[in-house]
């Protein structure tokens, strides 16, 4: 009999343990992804409102359809476009930044001129099939420059030599080749420093 007792005794133990250690790991998961997730909407509204930008009624609802179709094509979360974007262009539409290697980067996602019409020519196709017309000469045109950075995304979290999450965003600023390099260490870590810096800024309400 106390063999018995003193097993229960165990036994209830450890079911209070594992029960303790599930409430304590869903209070983090809870941290960590809230429970109330915004729309895409609020969170388009929620970069704008944090970096001050005008943008029209027009062109939000363009920017809302193509993350959605954007996130249906490659199933990357759109919270991800908004934190690149706002890295890369602070949602600025016209922005425009020369490379020293001669090289010019352009609208939201600062595509660069080497790839840019490559990009285009394929977002612009999917783009077609939902019946989304797009001025592909425009190299600041906001349906194009946001698909591709989807595209760009897929495409280097196909990569064989892609480790990890912070290796697919260093990748979009320093290449695929890049994210790996020691060379490059300094650039990866100082565009992640800025992607987190973004991430854990609670006054940019992306949720």
């Amino acid at each position: 009999k106390k063999q018995f007792y003193i097993i229960f005794f165990l036994l209830n133990l450890v079911a209070l343990i594992i029960t303790a250690y599930v409430l304590l790991n869903n209070k983090q998961i809870d941290k960590i992804i809230p429970q109330k997730q915004n729309s895409i909407e609020e969170n388009i509204d929620a970069s704008l409102e944090y970096f001050n930008r005008k943008w029209t009624p027009k062109q939000k609802n363009q920017f809302k359809k193509v993350l959605e179709i954007g996130q249906n094509e490659t199933q990357i979360n759109h919270k991800l476009i908004l934190y690149i974007i706002s890295i890369e262009s602070e949602f600025n539409i016209f922005a425009k930044r020369k490379n020293s290697n001669k090289t010019i980067d352009y609208g939201l996602g600062q595509l660069n001129s080497k790839y840019i019409n490559s990009r285009f020519f394929l977002s612009r196709r999917t783009l077609l099939s939902h019946n989304i017309n797009t001025n592909i000469k425009n190299y600041y045109d906001i349906s194009l420059n946001t698909l591709s950075i989807f595209q760009y995304l897929n495409e280097i979290m196909n990569s064989s030599i892609i480790k990890n999450f912070n290796d697919i965003v260093a990748a979009y600023n320093v290449g695929v080749v890049g994210s790996q390099s020691i060379k490059m260490k300094q650039q990866k870590e100082a565009y992640l420093k800025r992607f987190y810096y973004f991430l854990n800024d609670e006054n940019l309400k992306i949720i």
